[in-house]
């Protein structure tokens, strides 16, 4: 709150595999200057932190697909930053991120 402003909130997102834990994530938006530094609150939870400017994720040529090697032929949609395939819940919550500031 002291660094930034509250743009709002994105839909719910779940997984969509029966397998999976049933959670539920509930994104917030914020807008903060930049340099600011990023806190991770649940370490044991992420891998790695990446700051992306938004015309990098818009970029066609950041699109990729991501093959989930556990299950051999399953594709993803995903977005490559920092050498890395962005998929999954991640890939959801910023594909609606995107799409909002698409029609807005």
């Amino acid at each position: 709150a002291r660094l930034g402003r509250t743009l709002g909130r994105l839909d719910p997102v779940a997984p969509r595999n029966a397998h999976l834990p049933p959670l539920t994530i509930l994104p917030l938006v914020f807008a903060v200057p930049p340099g600011t530094r990023a806190r991770i609150a649940a370490p044991a939870e992420v891998a790695e932190l990446h700051w992306v400017p938004l015309d990098h994720l818009q970029d066609p040529a950041t699109r990729t697909t991501y093959r989930y090697p556990p299950a051999g032929a399953l594709a993803f949609p995903a977005f490559e930053v920092a050498g890395r395939s962005v998929w999954g819940l991640t890939h959801r919550v910023l594909s609606d991120l995107l799409g909002r500031l698409s029609a807005g």
